[in-house]
């Protein structure tokens, strides 16, 4: 390929995402050369404008600099909101990027690095080739209509290159004009070439489309009896991000290697494993830490287009295959994710890290524990001395995060803890539309993925406790193990549906939601919390769809497509595995093809897939459904996923092949199948897998199908496993019969069918509330269904009429019932009652202050050693004995509502008169949607005696104490820990 000057600065511009999935080496060795061209070009611009300062500085010539002090990106676009598609000053007050996308929706921002500037155009869809004029990111959300965080959103007809126009004359209001990129102006960068050329034979796939239509895939090899295959494989999908239709893949030396006689799921398998290679890395990145400067740490990356670790991703890669296929580089990630407390906290010890997240993070998530599934998958791999010090540091951080959850996110009361589901952590996506007005009412809930995190977690922490001798406290960890189990199953049984319901409504309702997750689901059965009988069930009734399981039933109405109405191949994985533990074949298959399908279309191991069609991005107007722009998705999506790449490997050698260490031995087991010889092996005598390590010792396993025709449907028996040295025998035996269903959603179904209640809740209701003398009337919306109304978490006729006795506290909600039987989600509360008010006593360090609107407030309390009483020593009187609640109303605006870490997090102490400590509980006071949006905090509860109390309110930590966000760019981070608030008052009343 001819290497021109204009291909070389449109090179540059693009990042060289042109080519960014393909393997061939001579491709290869151009970018290669392009790179080094890209940098010296860099660093020629660098040293002219540092002799334009010098002139500056001499007044022999004007010195032109870029009108924003900061580089300047184009963040969202392909679902990449990373600071990676830089935008490059040209002059005149003009930035361009040039950015290959696919076709469809996109959403994106003009950012800086760090999120301190944001620029966008929220009010409507911007026209190709029509200037549009930007603006800040506004306070309030209201006049977004293209979404709730205000983006900018723009159409593309067809996938390809475009070019993003940014005139900052003022940059106070940018204007943006989005081009199509001709082909002259792409020049030599226009590759045109055939992967399957010169390979020694291909063969063709087809996969049925939802429509009727099909996909095929195309897979080549080079050498078939080369000692390492070189693969071409293509796809007739449109695939993510405008990538090549094809990639070269080769199998990799040293590292693990399969014969099955399928040419593509051997070539998917060589994928997966380049795929995690390339995941491995020296340096990880986020525009949110260290100034988006790289971090050095042999880690694994999070994805294509995460360049960070996050510690569920992480930890639940290395649970599914990871940890025994890299055990130093999961043991360095693993690592990465502890930390001690920040000087100057008053706190000690090192802690598992909650990661940013709804509400400014911890304790509305609390699913950091999920460190705990990978921790001990990696403990079965580590031996001698690196096993030792792990174990030591991982036994620290188990029982320190332990005790601090307790004392944060557990609810006595039902036995379970608080917070967001596992992974499912964006609010609308799964909970009430409603929910990211008071993401509070999300960290008061349970959710059933996160309890069996914690589960897994104390189990652990126990073990470690009996490995140290430790044996009080493996007998307390033990017993809270017993007790959360019990309670999980009390709680998230549903034996109406026969499976276990995603989470629990906080506050002061526990109603169990309508509402069920696979994660969770498969998380209790592998985890040993569902018995047998439960795990069938589950697996039975659980919606599966003809392309996999969404990670989520019922689908969320009016709701973009991500979590919702998603297949995340991960969870995927983890159905597929607990389908083995609940010998519920039907799962089993149809993990084991949706998996396979979704690698071998989209030749990579994606994020997410649209659930009815399996694509990667579903595009409504392409099938004549208008309107629904918002709709379209996966909103973000990316390629090389590391828990799907650890989902795939796993699948392969885990499951089909049976690999696995058991303290620290290895245990050979596969679940292979009858659908899976038919469909994928054929008529193969025997299938083979080759380098696997362990020990610094390869191992391979030889897998002797059954001869003949198969009698009967289900699974294979494993007749014998004979080891010779460092290699395993498996003969396979007759079939066990297995007539285990799954529940199939109908195929007739079409996934721009977005009102079919069959696989839709409905919008869960409005309720408002009038006192008109001893009663309270209740007006109710959404009289399209019927409703279940809740108060105080009791159900109870629905007559809209109630008695008020003007004290006690009554909190209403409800659910509306959908004409196939699926519940909404509840809606927002609404309570009535009694609410004594106290406000807070100024002292030298805090006063009140009057904002615009005549709401007094404190503001920024929260520095470690502040503390505040009631006003004037003020006392309350507890007149009948009982349950209260304490809330306090307060202002939280250091971060937005969907990420940070600065959730604002303080210890309440009641005491009596003379000192003495009646209850103390933990307040959390979240991010709020809207700057200067009051809201009121998680309650805490207490039972209290006839007496008078004071209170007080001093602190406890949150994450920015930790010594991991140093580094965080926003309010929390480089500038010094943050666990402030406005507070207004603190209220009481029953509970």
């Amino acid at each position: 390929m001819r290497v021109t000057k204009v291909a070389l600065v449109v090179a540059a511009i693009l990042g060289l995402v042109a080519c960014n999935n393909s393997d061939d080496q001579a491709l290869r060795n151009q970018l290669s050369q392009i790179s080094q061209e890209k940098q010296q070009l860099e660093l020629e611009y660098q040293q002219a404008l540092e002799e334009l300062a010098e002139k500056e500085a001499d007044n022999t010539f004007p010195l032109v600099l870029p009108p924003h002090p900061d580089r300047l990106f184009i963040r969202g676009v392909n679902g990449q909101w990373d600071a990676s598609n830089e935008l490059t000053y040209v002059g005149n007050n003009t930035y361009l990027s040039i950015l290959r996308v696919d076709r469809g929706s996109h959403r994106f921002k003009v950012a800086n690095d760090s999120w301190g500037y944001e620029q966008t155009v929220p009010g409507k869809i911007i026209e190709l080739g029509v200037q549009e004029t930007m603006i800040p990111k506004p306070d309030v959300t209201d006049d977004c209509t293209n979404d709730t965080d205000c983006n900018s959103m723009v159409t593309f007809p067809a996938k390809g290159y475009y070019k993003f126009i940014l005139d900052l004359v003022d940059v106070k209001s940018g204007k943006i004009t989005i081009k199509k990129v001709n082909e002259d102006e792409l020049g030599d960068l226009l590759l045109s070439s055939n992967i399957h050329a010169e390979h020694e034979f291909s063969v063709i796939k087809v996969f049925p489309a939802f429509d009727g239509t099909n996909y095929t895939v195309k897979t080549s090899v080079k050498d078939s009896s080369a000692a390492l295959r070189e693969f071409g494989i293509s796809s007739t999908e449109e695939l993510r991000d405008g990538v090549e239709q094809g990639i070269i893949v080769k199998e990799l030396a040293n590292l693990p290697v399969i014969h099955t006689g399928s040419l593509l799921f051997d070539a998917n398998f060589a994928i997966s494993i380049n795929e995690m290679k390339q995941l491995s890395v020296s340096e990880i990145k986020d525009g949110n830490y260290n100034n988006n400067q790289p971090l050095s740490v042999e880690a694994f990356e999070t994805g294509a287009k995460w360049h960070y670790v996050w510690t569920r991703d992480l930890s639940y890669a290395a649970n599914l295959s990871l940890a025994f296929m890299d055990p130093e580089r999961v043991k360095n990630s693993l690592e990465f994710k502890l930390s001690d407390f920040r000087d100057g906290t008053n706190q000690h010890g090192v802690q598992i890290i909650q990661d940013t997240g709804t509400g400014g993070s911890w304790p509305i998530s609390t699913d950091r524990v999920t460190w705990a599934f990978g921790a001990d998958k990696l403990l079965q791999s580590l031996t001698g001395d690196a096993r030792t010090e792990f174990a030591t540091r991982a036994y620290k951080a188990l029982v320190n995060t332990i005790n601090a959850d307790r004392i944060a996110a557990f609810d006595p009361t039902l036995g379970l803890y608080t917070g967001e589901q596992s992974f499912l952590d964006w609010r609308e996506q799964t909970y009430s539309s409603w929910s990211p007005e008071d993401v509070n009412y999300v960290g008061t809930s349970k959710s059933l993925s996160t309890n069996v995190a914690h589960y897994k977690a104390i189990r652990l922490a126990e073990k470690l406790a009996i490995e140290f001798g430790d044996d009080a406290e493996a007998i307390e960890l033990g017993s809270k193990a017993d007790d959360l189990k019990v309670s999980i199953n009390e709680n998230f049984w549903d034996a109406e549906r026969g499976m276990y319901a995603s989470y629990i409504f906080g506050h002061k309702s526990n109603i169990k939601v309508d509402k069920y997750d696979m994660l969770g689901i498969s998380l209790a059965i592998l985890e040993g919390i569902a018995s047998p009988e439960q795990a069938k069930s589950s697996m039975s009734h659980y919606p599966h769809a003809q392309y996999g399981v969404p990670v989520y039933f019922p689908q969320q109405p009016d709701t973009p497509i991500y979590h919702n109405r998603g297949i995340w191949p991960f969870v995927t994985a983890y159905s597929l595995r607990a389908g083995v533990e609940a010998g519920n074949v039907a799962a089993v298959n149809n993990a084991f093809h949706s998996l396979v399908r979704g690698t071998s279309l989209n030749l990579s191991n994606m994020e997410n897939l649209e659930w009815l069609s399996g694509k990667p991005k579903f595009t409504h107007s392409d099938y004549l459904v208008d309107g629904q722009e918002n709709l379209d998705g996966p909103v973000i999506n990316s390629q090389r996923q590391l828990w799907s790449v650890g989902g795939y490997i796993g699948m392969v050698i885990h499951d089909v092949f049976g690999f696995d260490i058991v303290k620290g031995e290895i245990s050979v087991n596969p679940f292979i199948t009858t659908e899976m010889k038919e469909v994928v092996f054929g008529d193969q005598d025997e299938i083979s897998i080759s380098g696997i390590m362990h020990n610094g010792v390869s191992h391979e396993i030889t897998i002797k199908l059954p001869e003949g025709d198969t009698v009967g449907k289900g699974r294979y028996a494993v007749e014998s496993v004979v080891r010779t040295d460092d290699s395993f025998m498996v003969q396979l035996g007759d079939v066990i019969e297995d007539d285990s269903k799954i529940t199939l959603v109908d195929t007739s179904i079409m996934p721009y069918d977005l009102t079919n209640e069959s696989v839709f809740s409905p919008v869960e209701p409005a309720i408002s509330a009038t006192i008109k003398g001893e009663q309270v009337l209740l007006d109710i919306e959404n009289h399209d269904y019927d409703i279940k109304l809740f108060a105080n978490g009791k159900l109870i006729d629905t007559n809209n009429v109630f008695p008020y006795d003007g004290v006690s506290t009554t909190c209403f909600v409800a659910e509306a019932i959908g004409k196939q039987g699926w519940r909404s989600n509840l809606s927002k509360p609404v309570c009535v009652g009694e609410v004594e008010e106290m406000a807070f006593q100024p002292n030298g360090s805090f006063a009140y202050e009057e904002l615009e609107d005549g709401t007094k407030v404190i503001k920024d309390f929260g520095k470690p050693g502040d503390v505040l009483q009631g006003k004037d020593g003020k006392f309350f009187n507890v007149e009948t004995a009982g349950k209260y609640d304490f809330a306090i109303k307060y202002i939280n605006n250091q971060g937005p509502v969907n990420t940070g870490i600065t959730n604002a997090v303080k210890r309440l102490t009641i005491k009596t008169l003379d000192g003495a400590v009646v209850h103390t509980g933990i307040v959390q006071m979240a991010h709020g949607l809207n700057k200067g949006d009051i809201l009121t905090s998680a309650p805490v509860a207490a039972d209290l005696p006839v007496g008078q109390y004071t209170f007080e309110l001093s602190d406890h930590f949150n994450m920015s104490y930790l010594e991991s966000n140093e580094t965080y760019s926003a309010v929390g981070g480089l500038k010094g820990f943050v666990n402030y608030a406005d507070v207004i008052s603190i209220g009481m009343t029953t509970h």
